[in-house]
């Protein structure tokens, strides 16, 4: 069986690091990393992952951004991203299936299962052109 690879854009080197291991662990995936925003065009296009999963704010650039400027390029247009956030924690917490602008969100905060059924379901179902909820605009994260 083919290992799925998944690339992991996050500064934050502890949680990139038990994402690895957590999806690494099931024997399934091949877990890419990239800390910095500039690293993530050149590493997209060598390693070729079937799903990105991308934190929405980065040191060096904006990960809406930069996920917008991946799906504008042909060779990388077909791979979905899942945007994550740290900035729904607690009380306020990103809807199951929150879409915006044709992109999924989902909170950082998440145990081993629930990530492992978010990449589940985001490699079954692409995000992008999705018939999936769509936030209203005004939505806030």
């Amino acid at each position: 069986m083919d290992k799925k690879r998944i690339m992991v854009v996050d500064d934050d080197e502890a949680f990139t690091r038990i994402v690895r291991l957590t999806l690494e662990q099931t024997g399934r995936y091949d877990v890419r990393v990239a800390h910095l925003g500039h690293e993530v065009m050149p590493a997209v296009r060598e390693f070729q992952p079937h799903l990105i999963l991308l934190d929405v704010i980065l040191p060096d650039v904006d990960g809406c951004e930069l996920g917008t400027q991946i799906k504008a390029d042909a060779a990388m247009s077909g791979i979905p991203i899942v945007f994550l956030t740290g900035l729904a924690t607690g009380q306020k917490s990103v809807p199951s299936g929150f879409m915006r602008h044709g992109f999924r969100f989902v909170g950082k905060v998440m145990g081993a299962q629930e990530l492992l059924r978010c990449v589940e379901e985001n490699l079954q179902t692409p995000t992008c052109g999705s018939t999936g909820p769509e936030a209203p605009s005004d939505n806030k994260l």
